[in-house]
């Protein structure tokens, strides 16, 4: 084959190969090749920590030490010092154990996983395994989708292929004790979606013990590790409203609204982020095309969302008005017919008028 020959279809195939990673059908091609390969930790059984598990599950305590709630299988010692020498004599832990140690992770819903697990299936380890394959496929699906968000194109299909397949999975796909790897990471960004897998995990929760009371609070996604803090503080306020009358068993910081500035911890709510949730999108259009949307909205909600009153305001035509506002809402999904948006919008707009005036 003539040299321009072979480097034509050289050019070809690279381009084909792109054109595929850049489609999503590659993501779901590398998720399906990864759990075929992790397949076989079917037939690998129960090891290590997972017979500690299913003593804990079982309500079992031969020795003192072990974690006493079913919901907090990861909490392996520091609770009570004076249980670390029985664990030391029972071989759960070496000679030179440190008596002060503190081995405890907070892992409600990972346990509650390997709790559904000992309830279900208390026999067939193939069955745990099987779970745990499936947190995997969200897992990969998970970072398929971050990936897409935070790369694109072929080469975020090129990422997905090389974390699908990458053989450091096997001690958290292949071991059921280790299934909070894969836990952390499933994706749930959707309020919607947030509050159905809430009331899922009640259901089942109930099912199997029942009489117990449950409380969620949902943060908002956050991709960044350091927003921890951040997303622990929605948590929070999230639950305080889920915790009071009429407040159901879950909440979800997105649909809180002004409610969270109520709720917020100490005596300075988060101002900023709420002007900047609110309006962030309309505030940004402005400074990037010197439009006065902002003013348009002001004045809009000041004349008492009159729209004729709201043009004479503003000097410009009622038809021009109703663009902006069109926009406004494109830009920011309120509707500025319901009370509820136009209320959260006027109260960004002052809040934006006397701690950050534009």
């Amino acid at each position: 084959m003539p040299p321009r020959a072979a480097c034509y279809g050289a050019r070809r195939l690279q381009a084909a190969i792109q054109r595929f990673l850049a489609s999503p059908t590659a993501g779901w091609v590398a998720i399906a090749v990864a759990l075929l390969l992790a397949a076989p930790s079917l037939t690998v059984g129960l090891a290590a920590d997972d017979w500690l598990q299913l003593l804990v599950a079982r309500g079992l305590h031969p020795f003192a030490g072990l974690p006493q709630s079913r919901l907090d299988l990861f909490s392996f010692a520091g609770h009570d010092p004076a249980t670390i020498q029985p664990l030391v004599d029972a071989g759960m832990f070496p000679w030179w154990t440190d008596p002060a140690v503190k081995l405890a992770f907070w892992r409600p819903l990972a346990s509650f996983t390997h709790l559904v697990d000992w309830t279900l299936w208390p026999g067939a380890p193939w069955a745990m395994h099987l779970h745990s394959l499936a947190w995997f496929g969200l897992a990969l699906a998970a970072a398929a989708a971050l990936y897409r968000r935070l790369i694109g194109g072929w080469t975020a299909g090129l990422a997905t292929l090389f974390y699908a397949l990458d053989d450091a999975h096997g001690p958290a796909v292949g071991w059921i004790a280790n299934r909070n790897a894969m836990v952390a990471v499933a994706p749930c960004t959707d309020p919607v979606r947030a509050r159905a897998l809430t009331a899922a995990a009640t259901e089942q929760m109930t099912a199997v013990l029942p009489g117990l009371t449950t409380t969620w609070g949902v943060s908002r996604p956050h991709s960044n590790p350091l927003d921890y803090g951040v997303a622990y503080r929605e948590a929070t306020i999230a639950m305080r409203v889920a915790a009071r009358p009429g407040g159901g068993d879950s909440a979800v910081f997105d649909e809180l609204g002004v409610t969270r500035l109520l709720l917020a911890p100490g005596d300075q709510p988060d101002l900023a982020e709420y002007v900047k949730e609110v309006l962030g999108p309309v505030l940004e259009y402005d400074r990037e095309r010197s439009t006065p949307l902002i003013a348009t909205l002001r004045a809009y909600l000041e004349s008492d969302c009159s729209l004729n009153a709201a043009a004479q305001r503003l000097s410009v035509h009622h038809k021009t008005l109703r663009y902006r506002l069109n926009r406004i809402g494109e830009l920011t999904r309120l509707d500025l017919r319901r009370h509820e948006d136009r209320f959260r919008a006027d109260l960004a707009l002052r809040i934006l008028q006397v701690s950050f005036p534009v």
